[in-house]
Formats: structure tokens, C-alpha cells, sequence
């Protein structure tokens, strides 16, 4: 989603608000950091969270294409596993 829309950090936040109100999409298990990074999620917080922390945090996320939030729209429910796995149909 980020390379589709350029949407990341809070205008991606506000984007995926918009998008569950808009078509009235129940949010299930849908989790921001899945598939978006935060604003100002960048090295120096990798490190503070990783060595100083000591939690995991990894820059890679899930793919979000636009057919994906299409086929939410279909569905009306946001399903984590059926999103990954192309179950929507």
C-alpha cells in the first residue's frame, strides 16, 4: 500500500480510519503494524527497541494491495489470515 498510495505512518493511519468507517467495514483482527510502519519508525528506534527494550521489531511488513482493500470491501470484515492467503473471493 505504501508503493500503491504512498501512505504511511499517521496519513496511512488516517487512511485505513477512513476506509473501515467509509464502507462500514468490521475491523476484526486488523492490526496497523502488520502492514504499515509508524510515524517516525526508523533506525534509531529500531535500535532503542531492540538493544535497550530487548523486544523483536523488524522493518519488514505485509503486502496491502488495493485488491486486497477491495476485497474487504466485498467481504465487510477485515480477516488477517484470509487477506494474507488470497481466500477473499
Amino acid at each position: 500500500m505504501v508503493f500503491d498510495l504512498g501512505q504511511e505512518g499517521d496519513e496511512a493511519d488516517e487512511f485505513m480510519g477512513k476506509f473501515f468507517e467509509r464502507f462500514e467495514i468490521e475491523v476484526g483482527d486488523y492490526d496497523f503494524g502488520l502492514y504499515f510502519m509508524m510515524e517516525g519508525e526508523g533506525l534509531l528506534y529500531h535500535l532503542f527497541r531492540k538493544f535497550i527494550r530487548r523486544k523483536p521489531h523488524t522493518f519488514r511488513r505485509e503486502v496491502l494491495t488495493v485488491g486486497m482493500l477491495y476485497n474487504v470491501i466485498l467481504k465487510g470484515k477485515w480477516e488477517c489470515d484470509a487477506i494474507s492467503e488470497g481466500k477473499y473471493s
